[in-house]
């Protein structure tokens, strides 16, 4: 039993883990986006060091991309067994990433500011924010999944659970 309890606490962060994970994501992706909406039209002299910085920001998306479908994939597959549910929900946000092709629209966006082509990079910027946003929130159904099934939480922490993340979601409307 002691085994399975400190197993079950190890699924719990590595879970949480990729919660924050996905956050850090979007506030990169956010920042790309700025970056972008900010960025300089072909004749000025600051374009070239505005797009040296959209380039680093935008490969930190991308291998956080890479790190987080392949770390959802291994929580899903440790969890096969013993949280079928929570390990569908995982698998499902890894594969959205693939499916969605989310690093191609990375690139795409870096070679659309190399051309010039601003507005239409900015578009395709948040585009991925928001693509971001809603594989942060099935990460987050998987992860409240989790706490469900392993009986971690008591009814008034899930009530609260819940509040939370309906107001996450009413923000995250308002911003966009």
């Amino acid at each position: 039993d002691l085994l399975a309890r400190r197993r079950g606490e190890e699924n719990r962060q590595a879970i949480d883990r990729l919660g924050e994970e996905a956050q850090e994501l979007v506030r990169d992706q956010q920042q790309v986006a700025e970056t972008v909406r900010r960025f300089p039209g072909p004749e000025s002299d600051k374009r070239a060091e505005a797009f040296g910085r959209a380039m680093e920001q935008k490969s930190k998306v991308f291998e956080g991309l890479n790190d987080l479908e392949r770390q959802l994939h291994e929580a899903a597959r440790q969890l096969a067994a013993t949280q079928p549910e929570v390990s569908r929900k995982l698998r499902g946000a890894g594969n959205r990433i693939r499916e969605e092709e989310l690093q191609e629209k990375v690139r795409q966006g870096a070679e659309m500011l190399r051309r010039g082509l601003n507005q239409l990079a900015q578009q395709r910027e948040e585009g991925l924010r928001r693509a971001l946003e809603q594989l942060e929130q099935q990460i987050g159904e998987a992860r409240r999944n989790f706490n469900a099934q392993a009986g971690g939480q008591n009814p008034a922490d899930s009530r609260m659970e819940r509040a939370l993340a309906r107001a996450e979601d009413l923000r995250r409307r308002l911003e966009e």
